[in-house]
């Protein structure tokens, strides 16, 4: 007959609260799994809303010229993990209310409105959904943005600070390229 030792109990009880630990393991990684794979998803559906919306304001035969210059280069400035860091930090370390770029894009917009309502809402979609899905798709910088651009988005249509953000952005990525470019001639 054989008889279970307290060194044996003591193996299984280790052994379950081994178990546990690695059920309790697995099972917040696989919430984190699922949440991961909904924002991504999420982003994915933004993507192709901000680049319908790009196309539309692009193609669109009577849209200023510098709007649409200005839409592609603020998709470019967005799509790049680095420049949309800076961006962002940017935007939450500056009073976006007294920014004058940003107040010229939201009066630009305004007066798009006001000329077609339709191309208006199609540049602000790209603005906005492009926005979105980079902060899905980057979630350390969704984190910094978070409460910022929540406050940005409550008031309406100030999609103009977050564009004035991206194209400055640019303009200083441009000037420090050809500064490297004078300097490796």
């Amino acid at each position: 007959m054989m008889y279970i030792t307290e060194l044996d109990i003591n193996v299984l009880v280790a052994l379950a609260a081994m178990f546990c630990a690695l059920t309790a393991l697995l099972s917040i990684r696989l919430a984190r799994f699922r949440r991961r794979t909904i924002q991504l998803a999420t982003a994915n559906e933004l993507l192709k809303e901000h680049f319908a919306a790009l196309r539309k304001v692009v193609e669109h035969p009577t849209a200023p010229e510098k709007f649409k210059e200005r839409l592609l280069i603020f998709s470019e400035v967005i799509s790049d993990e680095k420049a949309f860091a800076d961006l962002v930090h940017h935007v939450v370390q500056n009073d976006l209310n007294r920014d004058s770029e940003a107040s010229g894009y939201s009066k630009g917009l305004a007066q798009l409105r006001a000329q077609d309502a339709d191309l208006a809402d199609s540049f602000a979609s790209a603005v906005r959904s492009g926005v979105g899905a980079m902060m899905l798709r980057h979630p350390s910088i969704a984190e910094i943005l978070e409460a910022t651009m929540a406050k940005v988005y409550a008031a309406p249509r100030r999609e103009g600070a977050v564009f004035a953000g991206a194209m400055r952005k640019n303009r200083a990525d441009h000037r420090a390229d050809a500064h490297l470019a004078v300097a490796h001639a």
